[in-house]
């Protein structure tokens, strides 16, 4: 079942939010339906479920979107934050292709992609043996959200303007790739830079970090679910169109 839920285009699992089906734990074999916007299929579900499914059903008339339904009692088959999930929270699932199922609650989806697209270049970068990393920001988002971000790198004072990161490595004498890596195919900067280093000894770099998709998770979209009685598991923290600049020294 999660394999069908996870082969459908993003658009149509994006959205998931969660209902604790302990109560059917002697109707256990009745629960294969969730993972559909609506359930029509079994009323001791549907009575379980009455108000979700009126918060489903009221968010499409809202959005034009639905929103996935999936047990508690599934929850290991998907990744979410320490102490999810939770109900009535709505979660928004990764949009990479071939990641696995993670969910993140509305709150947080933004700042959960940029910071792990961060972590991705300085992973990337310290494993080609960079000896340097400086990163500042162009545009959008800046020192606020780099406080918020947890990177493993020291960030620049407040007295150092449009400079946010800057770290010092001993480099390596043995460059390579690190084994995960979700954005880079999609990064042809970053992809020049590591063929540079990788086959001709590149010794200086400077790759974008760009952050331009909001991927339809909007404040129109956050109001919109908390008309319809869903919670985002935090304070919402709106897109905003992002350039930083990573560079350096091998």
């Amino acid at each position: 079942m999660l394999s069908e839920f996870l082969a459908k285009p993003y658009y149509q699992r994006q959205l998931i939010c969660f209902v604790d089906d302990s109560q059917l734990a002697k109707n256990r074999e009745k629960v294969a339906t969730l993972l559909n916007a609506r359930v029509t299929a079994n009323t001791v579900l549907q009575d379980m479920m009455r108000n979700l499914l009126k918060k489903v059903d009221h968010f499409y008339e809202l959005t034009g979107k639905r929103i996935s339904v999936a047990p508690m009692s599934k929850k290991e088959d998907f990744r979410v934050p320490p102490s999810h999930p939770r109900e009535r929270i709505l979660y928004v699932g990764h949009p990479l292709e071939g990641m696995e199922p993670v969910h993140i609650p509305m709150a947080d989806f933004h700042l959960y992609l940029f910071e792990k697209k961060f972590a991705e270049i300085i992973s990337i970068l310290m494993h080609l043996g960079a000896k340097t990393i400086r990163v500042e920001r162009k545009t959008g988002w800046g020192r606020d959200l780099a406080g918020l971000m947890s990177v493993g790198i020291p960030a620049a004072g407040p007295a150092s303007g449009d400079l946010l990161f800057k770290v010092e490595f001993a480099g390596t004498d043995n460059p390579k790739l690190p084994g995960v890596r979700l954005w880079f195919r999609n990064e042809p900067s970053w992809q020049q830079v590591a063929r540079g280093r990788l086959e001709f000894g590149q010794k200086q770099y400077s790759v974008t970090l760009s952050n331009q998709e909001d991927y339809g998770v909007t404040q129109t979209l956050m109001t919109n679910a908390v008309k319809a009685g869903f919670e985002l598991g935090g304070n919402f923290r709106e897109h905003q169109a992002t350039v930083w600049i990573v560079s350096g020294e091998f």
